[in-house]
């Protein structure tokens, strides 16, 4: 018995269908090879804007971010291609031996669930814990992760490849049964639990903080900062919620159809239909191209990036405008010259009158 992927078809013998039937309906290949170009723009947008721009590169947070975009690159660079040039050009053999190719296709779609569940954690650690956020979410711990989302899915596979190689006959079958098995709990079914749970607890949260806006604005109303503050809070969360609504949907109905179909392939003697086989390959791509985009643009430092490159501005202005900053975010003295030159209103910092006079005379 071969392994079932969960790009795979499910509705034959495992043993006889070929990975994409010679009658693929025409909208499936409309609509990957969509997917495929707006996966490749999304992701390669967020790569380029955090490596591009200081600023967003020294957020440990963007790391994450940055990952992710890299493994959903993956996937429309690699994997989506590969199918068409594999179905459309019959030269090649792709289809006398799918196996490769599904363990290949496995490995990218799960280094990117794996990427995902690690930033949703990122932003769960946010939410609850937002005093030590900076403890808990170090650079250290940020770099394992992303070695751990990425190692990870390469090691589950190669690991029961080496074992089943070794094995013949019940004892091979026996093991691979063993392995789909945890691969379709800890890489489908455990991350879809996770997930829904993470959002039950986020949103009890901003629920509970709408609440306290009402018992204990009145209160907050004198005190500025910390009115400011805590309702800065609030709309983090808040938007935090607003993602989740967006990604975990999705991701759960994906990879839990996926589940639903693995499960009837290996395990089950059962079909699936047709086009709900064909909804849910479309799905798990479709899923690598909205993740990344989402997260950026629930960030809020990602947003004023794009703000300023739909505007046709860069992050920061050329040397001879008034309101340029030097590195260390201070105005240069040269700028300070030039605006107290130009304006009565000294928007770079309070100077000393005795400074100003010499401003004044080497003007």
């Amino acid at each position: 018995m071969q392994a079932v992927s969960p790009d795979n078809s499910s509705a034959l013998p495992t043993t006889q269908a070929p990975f994409f039937p010679p009658d693929t309906p025409l909208y499936y290949w409309v609509l990957s090879g969509l997917t495929c170009v707006i996966t490749l723009i999304c992701n390669l947008l967020v790569i380029i804007i955090i490596c591009r721009r200081r600023r967003l590169y020294k957020n440990r947070s963007n790391w994450l971010l940055l990952s992710l975009a890299t493994a959903d690159l993956t996937v429309g660079l690699i994997m989506i291609p590969s199918i068409f040039i594999c179905f459309f050009c019959p030269w090649l053999r792709c289809h006398s031996d799918w196996t490769v190719n599904k363990i290949i296709y496995d490995l990218l779609l799960h280094i990117s669930v794996t990427n995902l569940c690690i930033i949703t954690l990122d932003r769960y650690t946010y939410v609850i814990c937002p005093l030590r956020y900076s403890d808990h979410m170090s650079k250290r711990v940020i770099n394992r992760l992303i070695v751990t989302s990425w190692c990870g899915p390469l090691l589950f596979h190669i690991i029961p490849i080496v074992i089943e190689y070794g094995l013949t006959g019940k004892r091979r079958v026996k093991a691979h049964k063993i392995s789909l098995g945890l691969q379709i709990s800890i890489f489908e079914i455990l991350p879809c639990l996770l997930m829904l749970i993470a959002y039950a607890h986020i949103f009890h949260i901003a629920c509970r903080h709408s609440r306290n806006i009402g018992e204990f604005y009145p209160k907050l109303s004198s005190v500025n900062n910390a009115n400011n503050n805590y309702k800065a809070r609030t709309r983090h969360v808040g938007s935090t919620v607003k993602v989740f609504c967006v990604v975990i949907p999705l991701f759960v109905v994906c990879w839990g159809i996926a589940a639903y179909r693995e499960v009837c392939g290996a395990f089950v003697s059962c079909s699936v239909p047709e086009h709900v086989v064909y909804i849910s390959r479309l799905l798990l791509k479709g899923h690598s191209m909205t993740d990344p985009i989402v997260y950026a643009l629930q960030k809020k430092d990602f947003r004023k990036e794009i703000d300023r490159i739909l505007a046709g501005r860069s992050s920061l202005r050329t040397p001879g405008s008034v309101a340029s900053l030097t590195q260390d975010g201070q105005c240069t003295p040269r700028l300070r010259r030039f605006h107290f030159a130009k304006s009565s209103r000294d928007s770079c910092g309070d100077l000393r009158t005795s400074d100003k006079r010499k401003v004044d005379k080497r003007l």
